[in-house]
């Protein structure tokens, strides 16, 4: 689950894993049109990004938005 894209830094290589809609499907267990709300979400507080019709987040901002949303009710 998840795209590794290797980005190269100072330190050397570092593996960044990309979602895109069906690995939220899949992590969250909902259905496409749910998906695609989530990744639209993300996407306009400029947490993810979108390449063609395709819309991708990466994991450390997602992991930060589920942190920052924790205990809150989110009507998506």
């Amino acid at each position: 689950m998840g795209n590794y894209i290797d980005s190269k830094n100072e330190m050397g290589y570092d593996n960044k894993v990309i979602y895109n809609k069906r690995d939220i499907m899949n992590l969250f267990s909902c259905e496409s049109d749910k998906a695609l709300r989530i990744l639209r979400l993300l996407y306009s507080m400029r947490e993810a990004n979108k390449i063609g019709k395709e819309y991708y987040v990466q994991k450390d901002a997602l992991l930060k938005f589920l942190s920052d949303t924790q205990g809150r009710e989110l009507v998506i």
